[in-house]
């Protein structure tokens, strides 16, 4: 039985990513602080937002995502001028949960008269915690298999991942590579134990910004992601109408294909905006779930610059 379970622990893995182990989101474009703390606050916002991601929708033990993030500007006029962030996000994969909780920093260098480097590392923790409602294929109740966990058990290790993003007011390029120490998630409570290995993931996204018209923008992006043994990317495009609406696809190789569909309201220096993406599966599960569901709710603030009020002194008045 423990070979049973373990081929099918392993299916699941590498269905789910291809040998790798860090969340997927279809709107990426739209969550770069995730993939990349060099990110942060280079936008010159106070953003924050949230996403939600069901994965294969009815199949049993399927991905859910939940994801919050923050970034702001800070310091910008001193000598560590850069941006700040946090990223909280939890994955399930049917037994398997896990947490992650990021603190980033990214210090802000001009490049040329038009561009930004943000240099950026991140720091934090990931907590595995693995469930115990197994199911055993051949019918067999789990108390009776040692291999079989009959309690939940949990571990929590450190993260800190690393990143370069440059942008301009078209274009932005950024690399990145997470779970630098390949740290692991380990712990022994009575007969059970748990070691679980985060390997190291490398990503390279980028972006331009094309005006057709006064009203259309077409904007195409890419993700490459790499755990150092199985690259895929996803490439995708949007076009935005009156910097308002946008409507656009995304090709996941072998995986996927998605429809985006979104909303800003601009008021001001605010922005708020709502965003839908649906998955079409590509893969062998399209026989057995129907597609992938994610929702983007995001917010953003831009501050104006406090002016500096100047006098003079005409010594004609002076008394």
């Amino acid at each position: 039985m423990k070979k049973i379970i373990t081929s099918i622990a392993l299916t699941i893995t590498a269905v789910a990513g291809f040998a790798q182990q860090d969340q997927q989101f279809s709107q990426y474009m739209q969550n770069k602080l995730t993939y990349n703390p060099g990110y942060a606050g280079t936008s010159g916002g106070i953003c924050t937002a949230v996403m939600y991601r069901q994965q294969w929708l009815q199949f049993p033990g399927a991905p859910k995502t939940m994801l919050v993030n923050f970034d702001a500007p800070v310091l910008q006029n001193t000598a560590l001028r850069g941006g700040a962030g946090l990223t909280i996000m939890q994955d399930q994969l049917g037994n398997d949960n896990s947490l992650f909780a990021r603190g980033a920093y990214s210090y802000h260098l001009p490049v040329g008269a038009v561009g930004k480097l943000g240099i950026g590392v991140d720091a934090g923790m990931i907590q595995k915690k693995f469930k115990d409602n197994w199911f055993a294929p051949d019918g067999t109740d789990g108390a009776s298999d040692p291999s079989i966990p009959t309690n939940q058990i949990s571990s929590i290790t450190y993260d800190v991942n690393f990143g370069l993003y440059y942008t301009t007011s078209k274009l932005y390029i950024g690399l990145a590579a997470s779970h630098l120490p390949g740290q692991v998630n380990k712990k022994t409570d009575g007969t059970k134990s748990l070691e679980f290995k985060n390997a190291q993931h490398i990503f390279l996204n980028a972006g331009y910004e094309f005006d057709l018209s006064s009203d259309f923008k077409l904007i195409p992006s890419v993700l490459v992601k790499s755990d150092l043994k199985a690259t895929i990317f996803d490439a995708g495009v949007n076009v935005m109408y009156r910097n308002m609406v946008w409507l656009g696809g995304a090709y996941r190789m072998t995986d996927a294909i998605a429809t985006m569909l979104g909303y800003q309201y601009v008021k001001g220096n605010n922005v708020l905006k709502i965003g839908v993406a649906y998955d079409v599966t590509l893969s062998d599960l399209k026989n057995y779930s129907s597609n992938t569901f994610e929702v983007l709710i995001g917010y953003c603030f831009k501050p104006v610059p406090k002016t500096k009020k100047q006098s003079h002194i005409n010594p004609r008045f002076l008394k």
